[in-house]
Parts: structure tokens; C-alpha cells; sequence
């Protein structure tokens, strides 16, 4: 009996081995937020017998079996509370500066800097096979250098809603006079001025990228891989097979997209598990308070860089509110004379999720990170929002709309306004409700993001590539897709029809009015 179990456990593991690819995941971008859902993917990939090497600046602690760290750690510092608020909202005043920053210091600069590392020499030295590559549509696209090299296809993941120039590459359909963008916080019914703006934004972003960053990203890595290497923008198109947008139509716009082209929304967010002891004693409320709320900003922007006025208002408002307030941020760190009162407690680091999904968990005060806020969407918890930059403004406007949300601004925020949006919140039954019905659509799925994900990446190798999915959108010049050719050729044949009447009816009508004039 114990013979025959180690027989089937030895063959379920050659099944593993054998039926496992060799997949290579590209992460030059160094925020923290945005390698969970790579790191979510990596591991479920891993855990299905495929092994991944991961090159990245978040090498695991314990990674598991067939996962395998190319560690860039320290070449750039981590973008990890290592950002004032003010730093982004002097960005969000302006899209093209959001996408300077975006394509420079997130794009080129951790692209070069990327590929001055040992870790890039010997992979481009390297004899290993693989089967795939998993990058980002973000700041840069130089992996795609490694696609060429490798000669194997390309299966890039978006962290938000589809950035403007993620969409051309795989002939996706991004109309704007339904289609918000990343940059901009409408909904799909847009005014006429709105529409406007969003066609600009659009097109502007796509520009800047093409100037900013891809013309660049194309000069690093020629100078890394050869003169040889065929332009980046090539390398893109022949090698791009799969993307994965973490949006879902639950809570973003509801949109058409190609084949190719699928919505992971929530891939990072795993089953909750029971707390650790030391966060289910914070979490209890006893007598003394009617619930927990909870408070994060996200991984990259730092509590407490607010301004000492701000720390005040927050304080003063959950001072008077029976409920147990939870911020994510270090104690020690808040400025000496700001008065916390006993139902505020402030903790460098908190289990997010697990927190949200708690049955004492009454109101989630966020950002507006998506991924931060998809997990409230997924626990079925309210919202109230202070949005910063840019895509957190699209998220939480989709998120008032559908009235599990409110949304307040920190420059402008007093006591009163945060008293009265909280216990409005909390109060009110229609938000939890809403939170509650628009968490069942969110969850309503055949497969799990996770499960969905792992399905294409797998069915991109076993397809080769997969150019069946491949819409011929992608390669068609502008004026074929915009259909300008066909227009031109219907306003020719509508002009030619018009003129040849005018000029029929003229030599028609003008003998006959001659004639008359001669016999008047």
C-alpha cells in the first residue's frame, strides 16, 4: 500500500515535469504594487508544474518549488512609501507630465538600468530554452529585446485599466467617445467637452510614448542586444500574443476587446484566511465600538508625509466616531505633537485583504489604488476615497457611480466634511448594499482571475504563439482602420454624383432660360 502511494506521487510529479514549461518573467518596473499580480501569476504558474524564472527587484523570501529569483534588488530604490503626496499631485495637474514619469523615470531609466546589470548579461548569454516571456505594458517595452533573443512570444499584463498605447498592438478598440482612458475620471456616457478631452488625452499619451519611450527604449536595446536588432516597435508586433488587463466589467466600463486581449480584474486577491492573533485582538471590538474601519494609502505614498493639518483632521473626525480605526503607516514616524486618540491605531504593515473580508470591518478609507480597491469590491466593503493621481480618479468615480463609494479631496478636507462622509457611510444601509451586490458580480465568474490567467498563458504555448487570436486590426495602416480610404472614396463618389447632376441639370435647364431671353 505505502509502495503504490510513493508510485503515484513519483508519477504525479513526472506528469508535472513533463508537461511543464520554462517561462521567463521580465519585471523592470520597481513598484511593489505592481509585481503582487506578477507574483500572483508566477506562483500559480509554478504551483501547476511550470518553472519561472523571475527577474525582478522583489526577490522571494521562500520562494516555492520551480520558482526561480534573477534578483535586481538595489539598482534602483523600491518604490515603497518612498513618495510624498505632494510629488503626485504635481504630477496629476498635467497628463503629459504623468506620462513623462511614466516613460522616464518608470520606463526608461529602470529599462537602462535594468540591462546594466549581471543578471541581463547572462541571460543574453544564456543557452536556456524557454517557452514564453511574461512582461508589463508600462514604462518600457525593451523585454521584447529578450523575445527576439529568445524567439518566443510575449504575454504582457497591465496592473490598471489599459494604458492608451497598450491597446494599438493588438488592434483593441479604444474609442473614446465611449472609452474613458487611464489619465482622465469619466464615465462611458461622456459630454460633448469631455469627449473632446478624451480624444486629446488619447492621442497625446500614445505620442509621448512613442517620443518618450519607445524611440528610446529602441536605442538601449540595440545598444544591449546588437545593431542588428530590428526596431522595437517590430519586435512588438511580431512577438505580443496574450494581455492581460486587470479590469473587469463589474467595475470598470463596460467595452469590446479583441481575442487576445483578457480581463483579469482582482488576479492579485487570494481566498482570506483567518488573521494572525496579534490582528484578530485589534479587530475585536467588544462593547465599546460598533465596528472597525480601515485606512491605507497604498504601498508607494507615505501616511505620514501629510501635512500635520491633514493628520489633525483625520484624527479629530475618528476621534468622535464609536469605531475602532485601524492606518496602515508608522507610528513613530507621525509628527510629536499630533493628539491620536485611543480608537486610532496606527501599524507599519497590516493584512490587507484578510482585514477587508473581517465580519467587524465596516468602511475601507483608500487611495483609490485599484488593486486596493478591487479587494474592497471583493469583500463587499464601502468606500471612502481620496484619490491622488491619476488612474485613482477613474476608479473611484466608477466606484461613486455605482453608490458604494464617496470621494473627498485632501486639500480641501475639514472635520465637518470627513464627519459627515464617514457616518454617511457607515449609516447608510444603501452602500453596504451596493457594495455587497456590485462584490457578487465582481466574483460571479466561470473561472477565477487566477485560473483564467493561468489558462491563456498556457494555451499561448501550446498554440505557439497563438496568432489565430490575433485580430488584423493590429497591422492594418491608420486610414484602413479609421476607415479614411473608404470615406474618401464614398465623399469622391458623392461629390463626382452631385457635380455630374449640377452639370446635367445645368445644360438642361440653361439652353431652355436662354431661349426665353432671346424671345422676351
Amino acid at each position: 500500500m505505502r509502495l503504490t502511494a510513493l508510485l503515484g506521487l513519483l508519477l504525479t510529479v513526472l506528469c508535472q515535469y513533463g508537461d511543464g514549461y520554462r517561462i521567463l518573467g521580465i519585471n523592470i518596473f520597481h513598484g511593489k504594487s505592481h509585481f503582487v499580480m506578477f507574483e500572483r501569476l508566477y506562483k500559480e504558474l509554478a504551483k501547476r508544474g511550470h518553472v519561472v524564472d523571475v527577474v525582478s527587484h522583489f526577490p522571494q523570501k521562500n520562494p516555492p518549488p520551480r520558482y526561480n529569483d534573477l534578483s535586481i534588488k538595489g539598482i534602483v530604490p523600491n518604490l515603497v512609501s518612498a513618495v510624498s503626496l505632494s510629488f503626485f499631485e504635481q504630477l496629476s495637474t498635467s497628463t503629459v507630465a504623468m506620462v513623462d514619469f511614466m516613460t522616464t523615470d518608470c520606463g526608461l531609466d529602470a529599462c537602462t538600468k535594468a540591462l546594466n546589470t549581471s543578471v541581463a548579461r547572462d541571460l543574453k548569454m544564456s543557452t536556456q530554452k524557454y517557452d514564453l516571456i511574461i512582461s508589463e505594458i508600462f514604462g518600457s517595452d525593451c523585454p521584447f529585446g529578450y523575445a527576439y533573443l529568445f524567439d518566443v512570444p510575449v504575454v504582457t499584463l497591465t496592473t490598471s485599466v489599459n494604458l492608451p498605447w497598450g491597446n494599438d498592438r493588438f488592434g483593441n478598440p479604444d474609442n473614446p467617445s465611449y472609452i474613458p482612458n487611464y489619465f482622465l475620471p469619466y464615465l462611458s456616457e461622456m459630454t460633448l467637452w469631455e469627449r473632446i478631452w478624451n480624444t486629446v488625452v488619447v492621442m497625446t499619451a500614445k505620442f509621448r510614448y512613442k517620443q518618450k519611450s519607445l524611440s528610446r527604449s529602441n536605442e538601449a536595446v540595440k545598444n544591449f542586444f546588437g545593431s542588428s536588432t530590428p526596431e522595437l516597435e517590430d519586435l512588438i508586433m511580431k512577438y505580443s500574443a496574450l494581455h492581460l488587463v486587470n479590469s473587469h466589467y463589474s467595475i470598470n466600463v463596460a467595452r469590446p476587446w479583441v481575442p487576445n486581449v483578457i480581463e483579469v480584474g482582482g488576479l492579485h486577491i487570494q481566498d482570506p484566511k483567518p488573521l494572525p492573533e496579534y490582528f484578530e485582538k485589534l479587530m475585536d471590538t467588544g462593547k465599546e465600538y460598533k465596528g472597525v474601519v480601515f485606512l491605507s494609502l497604498g504601498s508607494m505614498a507615505a501616511l505620514e508625509t501629510l501635512p500635520l493639518e491633514t493628520l489633525r483632521t483625520f484624527c479629530n473626525a475618528f476621534g468622535q466616531l464609536p469605531y475602532k480605526f485601524l492606518l496602515v503607516g508608522p507610528r513613530d514616524k507621525m509628527p510629536k505633537s499630533l493628539d491620536i486618540p485611543k480608537n486610532v491605531i496606527f501599524e507599519q504593515w497590516m493584512p490587507q485583504r484578510d482585514i477587508l473580508c473581517h465580519p467587524n470591518l465596516k468602511l475601507f478609507v483608500t487611495h483609490g489604488g485599484l488593486m486596493g480597491s478591487q479587494e474592497g469590491v471583493y469583500c463587499g466593503v464601502p468606500m471612502l476615497a481620496f484619490p491622488i493621481f491619476v488612474d485613482q480618479h477613474l476608479n473611484i468615480r466608477n466606484f461613486v457611480a455605482k453608490g458604494l463609494a464617496l470621494k473627498l479631496s485632501l486639500n480641501h478636507l475639514t472635520t465637518d466634511s470627513l464627519l459627515n462622509a464617514t457616518r454617511n457611510l457607515l449609516e447608510d444601509p444603501q452602500y453596504k448594499e451596493n457594495a455587497q451586490m456590485v462584490s457578487h458580480q465582481f466574483r460571479d465568474r466561470p473561472l477565477s482571475a487566477a485560473d483564467t490567467a493561468v489558462y491563456w498563458v498556457e494555451y499561448v504555448i501550446r498554440h505557439k504563439g497563438a496568432r489565430q487570436l490575433r485580430s488584423v486590426g493590429a497591422t492594418l495602416p491608420w486610414y484602413q482602420y479609421h476607415l479614411l480610404d473608404v470615406a474618401a472614396v464614398m465623399l469622391s463618389v458623392a461629390f463626382v454624383t452631385l457635380y455630374s447632376a449640377y452639370v446635367i441639370i445645368r445644360r438642361l435647364v440653361m439652353p431652355r432660360a436662354m431661349q426665353k431671353l432671346k424671345v422676351n
